[in-house]
């Protein structure tokens, strides 16, 4: 992995481990099954209210490149 100057990894795992876990549950609202959708969206509520910015970033990426993403489902997300 290439180091900055300050001897800190360029990318921090930990962000590239939330990038990926908010992604599966973005993935998860357009699972067939409604228990799926509902865990996957309270899931990404709960980070959201903890890391609003981060959320809103991924989704609004998220939804153009997923346009089948309903926009109930990001307006809830956005609130």
């Amino acid at each position: 992995m290439f180091e900055n100057p300050f001897n800190k990894p360029a990318i921090d795992p930990g962000c590239t481990r939330f990038l990926d876990s908010t992604l599966r549950l973005l993935d998860a609202l357009n699972d067939k099954d409604e228990t799926v959708k509902a865990m996957a969206e309270s899931s990404l509520l709960k980070i959201a209210d903890k890391k609003p910015d981060e959320v809103i970033l991924f989704v609004c990426d998220y939804k153009k490149k997923n346009p089948k993403l309903a926009d109930p489902i990001i307006a809830v997300i956005l609130r």
